[in-house]
Formats: C-alpha cells, structure tokens, sequence
C-alpha cells in the first residue's frame, strides 16, 4: 500500500482528469487532463491555474487570495467566468499549480498568469465577489 507521500507523488507523474464547467471552457475542454506540479499554498501567486480536491473530483480554478480566519488559513479561488467565488478551501484541499494542459495526447504549455483578454471579465467579476463579502457579516 503506497504511502500518502508516494499518493501525492502519482500526482505529479501523470496527468489528472479535472471536471470541467462553464466557468473555464475558455481555456479547458471535455477530456483534457492537467499536469500538476507541487507547491505549497503559501507560494502560490494571484492568477495561478490550481488544481483543488473537491466532493466532485478536482477541479482547476483561478487562485486569488489567502484568507486567515480564526481556524486557519483559506485559499480564495474562482472559475474566471463564474459570478461568484468558490466556498473557501482549506490548503489540504490544494493538490498543485497546474503546468500545463494534455489535450488529444499533446501537451499545451500553460502561460503564466491571467490571459489578457480575460482581464475585463475577471475584473467584474471580482467586483460583484467583492460587493458580495463585503455585505456578509465576518
């Protein structure tokens, strides 16, 4: 039985299926796979590509921010064309930085970042998420 290090380990040696949704199909498609790589929450950068455990299976989404609560640290994620931020991850949750995308068996780097084109979305977007926690109670 392989150790939860080897588990973490797989990850990075082969693609991982991801679930893809409206909120990313500019960049992902039905079939494509996500080649991960280790990084631990605390370096990771607004507008990197993250690969996060949820009940579903793992999802790839827009890292914003980290969020220190009273029971710990959360990673602030979003699809870039979702209206809203996604329910906050603990960094368990958090299984790598993506690297790049394997569609049809090739392997398409990913750029760094946030494209340009999605800026002005992403930028309303954020702004309607913002507005959203600002009228929530801490």
């Amino acid at each position: 039985m392989p150790t939860p290090a080897q588990r973490r380990l797989a990850l990075f040696l082969a693609p991982v299926r991801v679930k893809v949704g409206p909120c990313m199909s500019h960049l992902l498609k039905p079939g494509d796979e996500a080649v991960l790589e280790p990084c631990p929450w605390n370096r990771l950068r607004a507008g990197d590509l993250v690969a996060l455990r949820s009940p579903e299976g793992p999802v790839l989404h827009r890292f914003l921010a980290i969020r220190t609560k009273k029971d710990g640290v959360r990673l602030l994620t979003k699809g870039d064309r979702a209206k809203h931020f996604d329910p906050i991850h603990p960094p368990t949750d958090l299984l790598g930085r993506v690297k790049g995308i394997v569609r049809n068996g090739r392997l398409k780097l990913r750029p760094r970042g946030i494209p340009l084109r999605e800026l002005p979305a992403l930028a309303a977007s954020l702004a309607r998420g913002l507005a959203s926690l600002a009228r929530r109670p801490l």
